[in-house]
């Protein structure tokens, strides 16, 4: 932000109507560049000042340090809401992918169990005849036959 901007804005600081957005830059301008911190304290001095004579409060009151204190409080408070929507997008994002993940493997469980299912449906014919292959090829054993296996010879 330039020094242009930071004097337009002021008046609107003193009156609390700054935009968010605006905000921040403005403080942290007005924080390095001592011209603009000057002709603050001044305006706040004598805005502060004049509000409070006409409601009757005490202005023996340190406005510099008043203003200092405002000013950083404010500037927290601005770093405090962006770190909160930080974590916020950071623990949605973590949320979703959790999901993502258990979805997964709920998908997966859900496929095996489906797969179990159909094969327990098939029968013990549709193991044996699908594994003959595997088993000669395995070594040299021989599976009984059908027959034996039906009468048990």
């Amino acid at each position: 932000m330039d020094c242009k901007r930071a004097r337009f804005i002021m008046h609107l600081y003193m009156d609390d109507c700054v935009s968010p957005e605006e905000l921040e830059p403005f403080i942290k301008h007005i924080n390095n560049c001592p011209d603009c911190h000057e002709e603050l304290e001044i305006s706040y001095i004598m805005l502060e000042g004049m509000r409070r004579l006409e409601n009757g409060d005490n202005i023996a009151v340190n406005f510099q340090e008043e203003l200092k204190s405002r000013l950083k409080k404010q500037l927290v408070r601005i770093q405090r809401q962006r770190r909160i929507i930080f974590q916020t997008v950071l623990l949605a994002i973590c949320i979703s992918l959790f999901g993502i993940l258990l979805g997964h493997f709920e998908q997966e469980a859900h496929a095996e169990l489906v797969m179990n299912k159909q094969l327990n449906e098939r029968g013990q014919y549709y193991f044996y005849e699908n594994s003959k292959k595997y088993i000669y090829e395995m070594g040299n054993y021989t599976p009984p036959s059908l027959r034996e296996i039906i009468y048990g010879k």
